[in-house]
């Protein structure tokens, strides 16, 4: 059996980790591109050592301050591609480590959360690609609720993605979250079915 890779996106705000969540409680498994970094900041000996170099000042007892160094490459483009070199390779390494588990395992479908899917190229591994979206001043709202967000650093971040009508308009398949989270899991629940067609079509053709 093939593995069927189902890439999953949206602009920050508009409902993508909510979404990831329902996608786990139906028992898919998820490589969440945000939770390897996460990982990485805190564990991987080697990252911390180059973010010290780097950006010393976002450092605290040997420990990475993420606040800090989230802040730091909210106004700086220069810093944040500092951090990307150093990030985004890693990551890459993790994505590849999970589809070559999910094949290994015979995983039918299998899901990459990744909030940079197509400005990083992950969208190329991709059989379909899921992208959430909502109104924009919902998204705002959703957003600027968050502990230490600011509206400089909210800008700053959707400056650095593509924004959601072009995520859309690439899209295999949007999923609006608009009206709370039943009515979205029912929108996602439809688009499973939908893959779950494509996936026993005796025509269809994964990626390899």
């Amino acid at each position: 059996m093939s593995l069927f890779l189902l890439g999953l996106t949206g602009s920050i705000g508009t409902g993508k980790s909510t979404t990831a969540k329902m996608l786990s409680r139906l028992k898919l498994p998820i490589f969440d591109a945000d939770r390897v970094v996460h990982r990485l900041l805190g564990e991987d000996e080697s990252v911390i050592q180059a973010i010290t170099e780097l950006f010393a000042d976002c450092m605290k007892e040997g420990h990475v301050c993420r606040a800090a160094l989230g802040n730091r490459v909210a106004h700086s483009k220069e810093d944040l591609r500092a951090l990307e070199d150093i990030i985004h390779p890693r990551v890459q390494g993790a994505c590849r480590a999970f589809i070559s588990e999910c094949r290994n395992n015979g995983t039918p479908l299998a899901v990459l959360e990744i909030p940079l899917l197509y400005e990083k190229g992950y969208d190329l591994l991709c059989d379909k690609v899921i992208v959430t979206v909502c109104q924009p001043e919902l998204q705002r709202q959703r957003v600027m609720a968050r502990p230490g967000m600011t509206q400089d650093k909210f800008d700053m971040i959707c400056a650095n993605q593509i924004n959601s009508p072009q995520k859309a308009a690439r899209a295999d398949f949007v999923l609006v979250t608009d009206d709370g989270e039943l009515a979205t899991f029912r929108g996602l629940r439809h688009i499973l079915t939908q893959i779950r067609s494509i996936e026993e079509s005796p025509h269809a053709q994964h990626c390899s």
